[in-house]
């Protein structure tokens, strides 16, 4: 597993314990799937990759 994987999960270990987290955090969890990380039986709890892309859609620039 690559160390990103652990740092960008909100959530990261076997499949019962990252779906009990999301259950634990009820709404704050809306949006946020469960994925399975690689082939080692290890799940994430992850953001959608465009949380934040809709938010900045088309006002980035080059400084």
């Amino acid at each position: 597993m690559k160390p990103i994987d652990w740092t960008e999960g909100v959530a990261v270990g076997c499949k019962d314990f990252v779906e009990k987290v999301k259950e634990m955090l009820g709404s704050r969890a809306c949006g946020r799937r469960v994925h399975e990380v690689g082939k080692s039986g290890m799940y994430a709890l992850k953001e959608p990759v465009s949380a934040y892309n809709d938010v900045f859609e088309g006002k980035m620039f080059t400084l």
